[in-house]
């Protein structure tokens, strides 16, 4: 079945352009996100109100809005019966907030299974993505764009274990330009006030490939943090801690840039902060099993992920003594 919320349940006449987007992942995520991450790509929501909207996603819509995109919403679900009810609930949920928080229409266009039987005189088409449905009522002026998080790697011959490419393929078979969420949302989902703290020591922690560089590379770039990074100094954490040192001895912002899952290793990074009287934050990357496929980029496989997560220890703020803690 396909079908769409929105105003009298169809897409408007006229718009200037479209900004389309993948919903789960990509403009939200679940509320519980302690769960440890499946093999076929992470949690999902698991009742009505089990979302929240994805830090930064909301400032950057209304950009988008500013600038005479029409936004919508593209996404498949796999719920039959009861579970379909509660998919119901919570899309009709996450449309209103959008809504409200942009001041104008959002369309989102929902497929719940491989056949549709919903939009008349088109019985036939698949509107599943990757399937092209969508695309004969969607009229694309130039400057339409899709963003979506399932990218695997096309190229990689063995996808049976991973995450999906079906948003990359869809862009192409309704030929509009593809964005990943990281592409289309760049600036950093925490509060400005947080990089302006004059001497702060900030701890990532979180598995390969869960967009940890790519944020301390922002904060490098935008508000000239030190990048300490475990991909430079490896596996020996006395030469990152030399470089923690030196970092802070200058008098600079500085960020760890390394998975941390154990509670001893930050406590080891955290009193290094106190010998110099710097404030430390901790950043916590809970895209679980969501792994980042950057185009040309082999993804990280399940097995170091898992790994990863058989060794974690969720960050406690008060027991290791940290100013601020964010969950992304």
């Amino acid at each position: 079945m396909a079908f769409i919320l929105g105003p009298d349940n169809r897409l408007p006449d006229t718009c200037q352009k479209w900004a389309l987007f993948d919903l789960d992942w990509t403009l939200i995520r679940p509320t519980t996100t302690a769960r440890r991450p499946t093999l076929r790509g992470g949690v999902y929501s698991q009742w009505p109100d089990d979302w929240v909207i994805i830090p930064g996603r909301v400032e950057r819509l209304r950009d988008f809005v500013k600038d005479d995109f029409t936004i919508g919403v593209i996404t498949n679900q796999k719920s039959t019966g009861q579970k379909l009810e509660y998919a119901m609930e919570r899309l009709r949920s996450v449309r209103q907030l959008l809504k409200d928080e942009l001041g104008v229409e959002v369309y989102f266009m929902v497929s719940t299974d491989e056949k549709t039987m919903a939009i008349p005189g088109d019985s036939n088409t698949l509107y599943r993505k990757p399937g092209t449905g969508w695309g004969y009522h969607l009229k694309f002026l130039p400057g339409s764009l899709y963003v979506g998080d399932a990218v695997q790697d096309p190229s990689r011959p063995d996808r049976s274990w991973g995450f999906s490419d079906v948003d990359r393929q869809f862009a192409a078979n309704i030929g509009l330009p593809f964005f990943t969420p990281e592409e289309a949302f760049p600036q950093l989902p925490l509060p400005p006030e947080l990089f302006k703290i004059p001497r702060l020591l900030l701890i990532l922690v979180g598995p390969p490939g869960s967009g940890k560089s790519t944020f301390a590379r922002n904060l490098a770039e935008t508000y000239g943090f030190a990048q300490i990074e475990s991909d430079y100094y490896g596996s020996n954490r006395s030469r990152i801690d030399r470089a923690v040192r030196d970092a802070l001895a200058q008098g600079r912002q500085a960020v760890v840039d390394a998975t941390n899952p154990s509670r001893q290793r930050r406590l080891e990074l955290i009193k290094i902060a106190h010998d110099y009287n710097v404030p430390v934050g901790i950043v916590l990357f809970i895209n679980q099993g969501k792994w980042i496929h950057s185009p040309g980029r082999n993804p990280t496989h399940p097995i170091a992920s898992n790994r990863y997560w058989s060794s974690f220890q969720e960050p406690d703020p008060q027991l290791e003594g940290v100013i601020v803690y964010y969950q992304l």
